[in-house]
Order: structure tokens, then sequence, then C-alpha cells
């Protein structure tokens, strides 16, 4: 029991009877978290550091400041209902909240409504998390199924949109504490009747004192079991927040993927998944004729509507992925061809052009925290022949950051013609649909 826990019940002892009892220590739920999420692939430091808080400010950290708050330590339960009580008001409670801190916001939404504080809220539903093994029999309960693999036990099934009492064994409960009853919180004759136990007879914060030191079988402590049921929890909690997050965000226009990808990396990345490109572009080709040379430009006014694939960021140590974008390609402009002979006037002849179809629907763009450009499978239009080029046109789905064109190569439009020169140039500027 840390030195702040004894000034608080000296405090309190007279007014308030029973309050929660000390957990797991604030170095054993940072060091969960840090073998749970800081792999480097499933967020940043930053991130890590939000959800890991401070003792005097939010996150897994900051739970131990609220000492009297039984749903934040799953303290004090003496049945199943009364678990699912502690469930409602602590852990779902949390999760809930970071998904509403999580949402995005503006128009393009590059940002969330306060990415910390929802990973500050996080952290208070992964504390109360850990507690929950430490503080109650579950470990108990399933030990005897599992005194060969004790660190193999199963999860509680805590993650679900609604706490189920019927989902536990009866015997489910955590233990009774009460500063009136001195420094063990429980009457020297046992815990009072309602309670099946007292909080030092199931408390497993420590592994070198109490209950916690005992051996579950071979040579693993109940300390540690509880400590590797909370790693591989804590792990299934942050999949059950994106997985709320991607449920509650993804929509025709939003892409949920990059909202969740923002929350855990940060980064200037649009969550829109509906763009609209516009520019000008220009396709100038130059050809070796029988008796002289042919030109072609081909000055056009192009529209691209995007619309991208939500698809899960797999972390930056991880293979990269690519999002699949579909859309429509709109042309207009003047096709002109000029015929420069060896010997004789030059002759040039104009028509409109205009097309709906010719243009690649096919894109794709990389899966990162940040903006990327989209690559396009380009297919540049001649009035009855569509050309493949080599390399992509970039275009960049970034209001603020128009790309120009790269110089594309193509085959010949025209049989019989041996190209000498094909460009292709121009620049967009794309808005949100």
């Amino acid at each position: 029991m840390t030195v702040l826990r004894v000034l608080v019940i000296v405090v309190v002892v007279a007014v308030l009877g029973t309050i929660p009892a000390a957990g797991f220590s604030l170095d054993v739920h940072e060091a969960i978290l840090k073998d749970a999420l800081g792999d480097g692939n499933t967020m940043s430091a930053e991130a890590l550091t939000w959800v890991t808080g401070s003792f005097f400010g939010g996150g897994n950290r900051g739970s131990d400041r609220h000492q009297m708050s039984p749903e934040r330590h799953f303290d004090g339960a003496r049945n199943p209902t009364e678990i699912c009580d502690r469930w409602k008001k602590g852990l779902d409670t949390f999760l809930k909240k970071a998904v509403e801190l999580a949402a995005p916001k503006g128009v393009e939404k590059r940002e969330l409504e306060d990415r910390k504080e929802a990973l500050e809220a996080f952290g208070e539903a992964t504390h109360a998390l850990a507690d929950f093994y430490s503080h109650t029999n579950w470990v108990e309960l399933h030990e005897l199924s599992h005194n060969a693999t004790p660190l193999a036990m199963p999860e509680a099934p805590i993650f679900d949109q609604r706490c189920d009492p019927g989902a536990f064994s009866s015997r489910l409960h955590s233990g009774y504490f009460s500063v009136s009853h001195g420094a063990s919180g429980c009457p020297s004759a046992g815990p009072p009747a309602g309670y099946p136990s007292c909080h030092s007879q199931l408390a497993k914060d420590e592994g070198t004192s109490g209950h916690g030191k005992d051996k579950v079988s071979g040579n693993v402590t109940y300390h540690e079991a509880a400590v590797a049921l909370s790693i591989r929890s804590t792990r299934h909690a942050w999949k059950v927040l994106h997985d709320r997050i991607v449920a509650k965000y993804l929509t025709d226009a939003t892409d949920g993927e990059c909202v969740f990808t923002k929350l855990a990396w940060g980064g200037d990345r649009s969550c829109h998944r509906k763009w609209r490109a516009e520019g000008k572009v220009t396709t100038h080709g130059e050809y070796v004729a029988p008796g002289g040379r042919v030109l072609h430009d081909l000055p056009l006014n192009v529209t691209i509507s995007f619309h991208s694939q939500a698809v899960e960021y797999p972390g930056p140590r991880a293979a990269p992925v690519y999002a699949d974008v579909r859309g429509t390609t709109r042309q207009k402009g003047i096709f002109c061809l000029t015929f420069i002979p060896k010997k004789g006037p030059t002759s040039k002849r104009c028509d409109p052009y205009h097309s709906d179809t010719i243009g690649s629907d096919d894109a794709r763009v990389k899966v990162t925290p940040n903006s990327d450009p989209i690559e396009l499978d380009w297919r540049v239009a001649f009035p009855g022949k569509a050309l493949k080029c080599k390399g992509p046109v970039i275009v960049r789905i970034d209001p603020n950051a128009p790309a120009k064109q790269p110089f594309l190569e193509c085959p010949g439009p025209f049989p019989g013609l041996t190209p000498t020169r094909l460009t292709y140039s121009g620049s967009f500027k794309a808005s949100p649909e």
C-alpha cells in the first residue's frame, strides 16, 4: 500500500467507510501497456505516452488518483451483477468516451475532436481492465482447468456492447476492503455478510508479497498470471476500440480506418473519401511521316471524381498496403493535327474532343498516416484509340498541394508513324465533394 493511500485512508476513514483497495502499482500498469502496445507498430510513442498518462493528469496512471471510484478498479463487487455495474460505469464508459473524442472534424477531416483526451480515456479503460484480473477471482476460477498452462487462461467476456452477468460464473466477485477495519481492510473474523472474500485474499497486485506471490502452478505466480491476462486483454481492448471507431465513423464520405489511424499515429492525411480534382492538361506529340512531320496537340479541361477504399493501416514496420481509388474522368478540349511537309505549305485541322469514358477509373493510394499522392493508371485519349503510357500520372489529393504531372512516354497513336516525342503535362487542384 502506497504512502499516498495511507494518507487518503487517514482523511476519509471516518466519513466514507468502504473504499477501493490499492491495485497494481503504477510501474506494473506501465509495464503492461509497454508489453501490449509498445512494439512501435501499434501506435506512436506520443500516443503511448498519452495512454499511459500521469498521476496528476489523465490516462492509465491518472486512475489511481480516483481511489474512491470502485468502477475504475473493479473493487467491492459481490457477484457478477455488481461486476457488470463496475464495467458499465468504468471500462465501457471510458471506451465510449474514447470513441466520441476521436470524431473527425472539419470538411477535410484532417483532425480529431481531441486526440489526446481520446487516448487518455482509453488509458483509463486499460487501468480498469488490468485491475479486473488483479482484484477479482477470475484467475482463481480458471486455475484448475489451466494448471498446466496458467499463462494461457481465457480472457473475460467484457468487450461486448453490454455486460451479461449470465456470461460469468455465479461465483465471480472482487474483494471487500474498508478502512474502518484498519490496514487489513477486513474484519478479523473474515468479510462481512454478503462478501465472499476480503481484498487481501484475492489481490494479485504484487509479485513478491501477499496472494500475488502464491503459485498457480509450477513457478508461475498469481501475479504473473494476472499480468499475462492483462497484457493480452489490453491488446484486445485496442482492437475493440478500432472496431468501435470504424463502425461509428465509416460512411460513404468518411474513412473510419483513417480516423483510427489518425488516433494511433496522428498525421495530416485527410479522412474524407470523396474528392473532385480539376485541372488543365496538354498532350503534344511529334512523329516522322512520309514526306514530312506530323504534330498533334490536345489541350484538355479534365475533371476527375475519386472515391477511396477504406483500408486498415498495418503500421510502419509492416509491409505497405494500398487502397483502391475508383471514380470517373471527364475530358473536353480541341484535338489538332498539323502536317509539316518537306516541301509545300503546312496544313492544320482541329476538331472538338470530348470523352467521359476514356481515362482510367483505376488508381491506388498508399495507406499511411500522412497525405500521399494517388497513383493513376492513366490512359491518354485520342480519337478512336486509347494509349497505355509508361509511368503513372500523379494526382495529389490535397487541395493545399496541387502537383504538376510528370513527363510520360507512350506508343504512337497513328499506325505507320514513328513517334519522336510525346509529352503530357498539367496540374490539378483537388477539393472534397
